[in-house]
């Protein structure tokens, strides 16, 4: 028997996935609750089931309820163990950076995005310009 000196490997940690995600918007938007379940499985569908209501509530001026969506995405984010799907569909599924920028409204809430939802919102745009040139700001 060969020992290399690291020992055993380190437990998985679970992995805070799409379910334990939709638990917890369901819990802090409970305003949400029917369309997420409706999604369940569905992750990126689930992201654009809160960019539609961060949508709405740019429209209509609602601070508070913008900060409550991204509030609640940007602590997501924080989680160590959150399962990377999660944050592909913030990149993918969420808002655009082109879009917010496109109304005063949108400009507003644009500057009051959490910095790490206004940098993934930032570099996927840019990624997306890189690889399609002749589209820039027409992609959705």
């Amino acid at each position: 028997m060969r020992v290399d000196g690291f020992g055993p490997p380190p437990p998985r940690r679970k992995m805070f996935g799409e379910a334990e995600f939709r638990a917890a918007a369901t819990t802090r938007l409970p305003e949400l609750q029917d369309e997420l379940a409706a999604e369940a499985g569905l992750i990126h569908s689930q992201m654009d089931v809160l960019a539609s209501a961060a949508r709405l509530a740019i429209s209509e001026d609602d601070a508070e309820g913008f900060a409550r969506i991204v509030n609640f995405l940007d602590e997501m984010l924080s989680i160590p163990n959150l399962d990377p799907e999660i944050d592909n569909a913030v990149w993918i599924s969420f808002l655009r950076a082109a879009e917010l920028r496109a109304t005063e409204s949108g400009r507003g809430a644009w500057y009051r995005l959490p910095l790490s939802i206004r940098e993934r919102l930032t570099e996927y745009e840019r990624r997306v310009n890189e690889a399609f040139p002749s589209e820039k700001g027409k992609r959705k």
